[in-house]
């Protein structure tokens, strides 16, 4: 490989890890926020706690996976997060 093709195939692997830890946040909120919602008496009073994340043992944020140049920013509380999406989900509940 040339410089040049090393350069290329790192700016393209950066791309795919930054897209990649996006979906991987994005999902995990939006998961973990749907089960909260749907283990909420108000939303099925006959329901019950969702299978879910272990809440406890969920990384504060995604910081570890840090990349200085693709993915600089990653220090945004989860649980914070989750409890905006949660919140959104059971305040939009129609029944």
């Amino acid at each position: 490989m040339t410089l040049s093709e090393l350069k290329s195939a790192r700016a393209t692997a950066g791309s795919r890890y930054a897209a990649a830890l996006t979906e991987l946040r994005e999902s995990l909120v939006d998961l973990a926020a749907l089960d909260a919602a749907l283990s909420n008496r108000n939303v099925d009073a006959n329901g019950g706690e969702q299978r879910t994340f272990n809440l406890r043992k969920l990384p504060e944020s995604l910081a570890d996976l840090e990349h200085a140049e693709f993915a600089p920013s990653l220090r945004v509380r989860l649980a914070d997060q989750i409890a905006v999406a949660r919140d959104g989900y059971i305040g939009g509940f129609a029944s």
